[in-house]
């Protein structure tokens, strides 16, 4: 493999072209509402010492079952204890995923099926803006990805300590996107009989060291509501990637390579995992499988038999993939054709704010000064709430209060209860003034009033939450981190000196 090759080169140009783009965002960022969750998530472990498995800061007093995979959230305890402010911790993962997830991909493909391929992957991905968004959107399932696309790599290369500690890493970052990759290893099982042992290897030995996770998660299954069909307006579809993908689907109906029952593995398992989100099997995670298959007939390519014609072809193809790759979205009540809708055109035409997924919530001049009147008249351990939950759970991340209320509603708290009775401070939006509260029959005093809330204070306010001590402190956390880390390296070393051992004797 010549690593100063033509697609190797665009391929790095098209890494260090995206890590620009995200790099100027980062005062931009959070970009979406699922941020200030797992920032809540981050500052709860802080306060209590570790992981704990009672969800105490959302839906307070009351709380419910904790359930999240909670890898990500020990990233950003992480960036906050070695002195990075709360905020700044999330901006700084959003920034580094995209470019990372990008990176990650590029050199794995390169290695798994060719440079060409590997290319043509991170340019389909890019493009496609809906998934491009996704994945600052969606960290804990970006993340778990590479860890995916990891274990895979690890397996081709028949490391089997290491696979399976980046499917373990999976898991303990997002269940949905885990479950698709240990479904990719059964696939490989099943198509190809030279890594059916190792595949099995790998699921078999997984089991144990994930199920104290699964059962945590059993233990309340009845606590568990489906969001099913949730993001129905933030849907974009990719003609190029279903097209193309469409059609290398049947062209590769019989093909039993090692990436091609990975890729038969991965769009199956996003068909189970995510049949009830289209958003995400559309637009999001799920669309990776087809994007695989799209890849591979543009890897071809350069096996065209006129060389004119393969290269204007490749040319094409990529100028329509970078100003074009059109789309159709239903972000209004009817399905909307959007011919040039490429995430690079949308960046140099500053588009990229038409896409709800896109857009940041936080806004200063409104904010700041309403985050400042809650930290200046509550302490840490007072609930906050807002009539708007995405209000309530931006607020109480960024001053690290817990919140009567959650935008993570797939699970059900403990008890019902009026959330505005159980609050020391309640941020009232003004949008919302047909339902507005009777402030004096309430006891509530207004503190401030900006152009768009009110913050009032509540006179009646019974008690502070009670924090919950962690299960697993961090100190022992950081000892598990620290020893599959170790296992990897120790995996990669041992692997290195066998096969130098091996040349030297065949050479």
């Amino acid at each position: 493999m010549n690593r100063f090759s033509r697609f190797n080169l665009m391929g790095l140009g098209l890494i260090i072209f995206i890590s620009v783009f995200s790099g100027i965002r980062f005062s931009y960022l959070p970009q979406f509402i699922d941020a200030y969750y797992h920032l809540s998530v981050s500052n709860a472990f802080i306060e209590s010492g570790g992981w704990v498995g009672w969800d105490w800061w959302c839906f307070a007093p009351f709380g419910r079952p904790h359930v999240y995979p909670p890898l990500y959230h020990f990233i950003l305890v992480f960036l906050q204890k070695i002195g990075i402010g709360r905020l700044n911790s999330v901006r700084i993962t959003e920034v580094l995923i995209i470019p990372g997830f990008f990176f990650f991909t590029w050199y794995i493909f390169k290695k798994l099926v060719n440079e060409r391929f590997s290319f043509f992957i991170i340019l389909i991905l890019s493009s496609f803006f809906a998934f491009y968004s996704s994945l600052s959107a969606n960290i804990p399932a970006s993340l778990a990805i590479i860890f995916g696309f990891l274990s895979w790599f690890f397996a081709k290369n028949k490391k089997l300590i290491s696979a399976i500690s980046f499917l373990v890493f999976c898991f303990y970052t997002h269940v949905g996107i885990a479950w698709i990759f240990l479904l990719t290893f059964l696939m490989l099982a099943f198509l190809n009989l030279n890594y059916r042992k190792l595949s099995f290897k790998i699921i078999l030995i997984t089991l144990p060291f994930i199920t104290p996770l699964l059962y945590h998660q059993i233990k309340y299954i009845d606590y568990f509501t489906s969001n099913a069909w949730c993001e129905l307006n933030a849907i974009r579809i990719s003609f190029f990637i279903m097209l193309l993908g469409g059609i290398s689907l049947f062209l590769q109906r019989d093909n039993r390579e090692f990436h091609l029952a990975l890729f038969w593995g991965y769009l199956l398992g996003s068909l189970l995992i995510f049949v009830l989100y289209p958003y995400r099997l559309f637009s999001g995670q799920g669309i990776i499988g087809l994007a695989f298959f799209s890849a591979l007939i543009l890897e071809k390519i350069k096996f065209a038999p006129n060389v004119k014609k393969a290269t204007l072809l490749f040319t094409g193809v990529i100028a329509y993939l970078f100003f074009f790759h059109s789309t159709i979205d239903f972000n209004e009540s009817k399905p909307r054709f959007n011919l040039l809708d490429s995430t690079y055109y949308n960046f140099f035409t500053g588009n990229s704010s038409n896409f709800l997924r896109f857009q940041s919530i936080l806004l200063p001049q409104h904010f700041s000064p309403v985050m400042d009147v809650i930290e200046g008249n509550s302490s840490p351990n007072d609930i906050i709430t807002s009539n708007s939950p995405v209000v309530s759970q931006m607020v109480t991340a960024i001053t690290a209060r817990p919140s009567a209320r959650s935008v993570f509603k797939e699970i059900y708290p403990k008890n019902k209860f009026n959330h505005y009775q159980y609050a020391k401070m309640i941020i009232w939006l003004k949008f919302d003034q047909d339902k507005f509260m009777d402030i004096s029959q309430r006891g509530f005093k207004k503190l401030y009033e900006n152009d768009i809330a009110y913050v009032f204070l509540n006179l009646n306010y019974p008690s502070s939450v009670k924090i919950v001590k962690s299960k697993i402190n961090f100190k022992m956390i950081s000892i598990i981190i620290v020893l599959i880390s170790g296992l990897i390296l120790s995996d990669n070393i041992r692997a290195q000196k066998t096969l130098k051992k091996d040349s030297i004797k065949t050479g």
